[in-house]
């Protein structure tokens, strides 16, 4: 709530300052779990580490994105049972 003296931003609205926070806070978590991802990630070389941590860290927000996307596992694929046909006589 405002105070009767204050005067409002003459930059940017309320809803703008909130988006920007927003996004902000959602970039802190992408980065959050990309670097525990990074350092529990038992399939990275020491090189491919290094190089995915610079990635993540010089790159905001694009960088822990493309990070969890590249490394992602795929979901297993379920395969119907083989129906075997009866011997024939």
């Amino acid at each position: 709530m405002m105070r009767p003296d204050a005067q409002p931003s003459l930059l940017l609205p309320f809803g703008y300052d909130l988006l920007v926070g927003t996004v902000a806070i959602l970039s802190l978590v992408l980065l959050v779990i990309a670097i525990i991802r990074l350092v529990n990630g038992q399939d990275l070389g020491g090189a491919t580490r290094a190089v995915w941590a610079a990635v993540i860290l010089f790159i905001p927000t694009l960088g822990p994105l493309v990070f969890l996307m590249a490394t992602r596992t795929p979901p297993p694929v379920s395969t119907p049972a083989s129906r075997e046909s009866p011997p024939s006589k």
